[in-house]
């Protein structure tokens, strides 16, 4: 089902369908899809990154996985009420300004050049 998404669908459809498979299919081995689709996950996290920074060489990072993997959760939390956690995956980092406003960092992060 995913693998038939990569081909055709954005990073965000394809994070949205990891969650609803997550939340819904019961998956036995969900850190082996993790790892077999991050990058397609997480593809547009790199192109604003290497947009922001003006490098087209900047490759993909665990900052840029762990951003992939609270969009993730964000949207387990908002289908089943549940954390990464529950579906025995690693838990995003974090920190505590992305907790209290998420819309005030992103606001945040244009380029006044």
């Amino acid at each position: 089902m995913i693998a038939a998404a990569v081909l055709n669908c954005t990073a965000k459809q394809i994070l949205l369908l990891f969650a609803i498979v997550l939340t819904t299919c019961f998956l036995t081995r969900a850190e082996i899809l993790w790892d077999n689709y991050k990058n397609s996950m997480t593809v547009d996290i790199l192109h604003q990154h290497r947009t922001r920074c003006n490098d087209l060489t900047i490759s993909f990072s665990d900052a840029m996985y762990n951003e992939a993997l609270i969009a993730i959760e964000d949207h387990c939390i908002i289908i089943a009420n549940l954390p990464l956690s529950h579906f025995d995956l690693h838990l995003p980092n974090r920190n505590a300004s992305d907790l209290i406003n998420p819309e005030l960092n992103r606001e945040l992060q244009y380029n006044i050049v």
